[in-house]
């Protein structure tokens, strides 16, 4: 749902802001980007141009760190009883 969301910002980005993206010919390629993104590859394939699609590719990243870590330490907490 959380990849969805961000998939969901980056493409108004890019309609209220166009060419916010370099090398992006459709929304499938905005969906790639967000999820490239989000798992922390970063391929380089497609960066952003402007400002807003820079600040919508911050968000994406801090909220991958965000999940990873609570992901995480919910599992390293659970406690056999």
């Amino acid at each position: 749902m959380i990849i969805l969301n961000l998939f969901l910002a980056t493409c108004l980005i890019n309609q209220i802001y166009p060419q916010s993206f370099s090398n992006v010919s459709s929304n499938f390629d905005l969906f790639y980007y967000t999820i490239v993104t989000f798992t922390t590859v970063g391929y380089g394939d497609i960066t952003p141009l402007t400002v807003p699609a820079k600040l919508i590719s911050i968000i994406t990243s801090i909220t991958s760190v965000v999940c990873i870590t609570i992901f995480l330490s919910s599992i390293l907490s659970y406690k056999e009883s």
